[in-house]
């Protein structure tokens, strides 16, 4: 059936959940930003010299108290994302698009499978966003850049965060200590830029697929 004459709806409605993820990832721009100028503080106690038991134990419940709200927001803003992409690609069914790669199920599932979780999300999300420029001719849609941008700020956060993770917890000296502040500084800056990106990939997916739902509804 040609898309002139295909009339599509949503088969869940992603605008308010959209919105929601849309705050939630700014708070988490601003929760990065807290976090990155606390690890800056501990990165400077650590090279400037010796340092006062006060001086440690002040860091570490500063540092304790950024990670308890870093990781609070992480989930709630995870979850939240993890849902929006169930329902990007619900919708994308509901459009009727055929050969489709992914479930809603698989779109969500392939971020916690070791090795796939490093391109299987990334593909899932570049199908979401062809079928939703045109389902019926959704294979032969082009990609955006846009996606390729998010999926190698999500990496280079995740594998920097990971690094900084496990060198912490087998530091027993400041010049480890010091790596591990660096790989955090590093995760949580391509974080915010992957949260600034993610606001723009998820607000031009809806979009497009409010574009399709709207065209015939007058």
């Amino acid at each position: 059936m040609n898309d002139d004459t295909q009339s599509f709806s949503f088969t869940q409605d992603p605008s308010s959940l959209t919105k929601i993820l849309k705050v939630f990832l700014w708070i988490s721009v601003g929760v990065g930003a807290l976090a990155v100028v606390s690890d800056i503080a501990q990165l400077t106690l650590l090279t400037g010299g010796p340092v006062g038991l006060a001086e440690a134990n002040a860091n570490d419940a500063r540092q304790g108290l950024v990670g308890i709200i870093s990781i609070i927001t992480f989930i709630i803003t995870g979850i939240t994302f993890l849902r929006w992409v169930y329902r990007a690609n619900v919708n994308c069914h509901g459009f009727g698009a055929q050969n489709m790669q992914f479930t809603p199920g698989w779109a969500v599932g392939f971020y916690f499978v070791p090795i796939l979780s490093f391109f299987k999300p990334c593909e899932a999300m570049v199908e979401i966003w062809k079928i939703s420029q045109d389902p019926m001719n959704w294979e032969n849609q082009s990609n955006d850049a846009l996606v390729g941008v998010w999926w190698s700020l999500f990496l280079v956060s995740n594998i920097a965060g990971n690094i900084s993770i496990q060198t912490a917890l087998r530091a027993k000296d400041p010049e480890t200590l010091t790596l591990s502040t660096v790989a955090a500084i590093i995760s949580t800056i391509a974080g915010i830029a992957l949260d600034i990106v993610a606001v723009s990939l998820v607000s031009k997916i809806l979009k497009m697929q409010q574009k399709l739902v709207n065209r015939y509804s007058h």
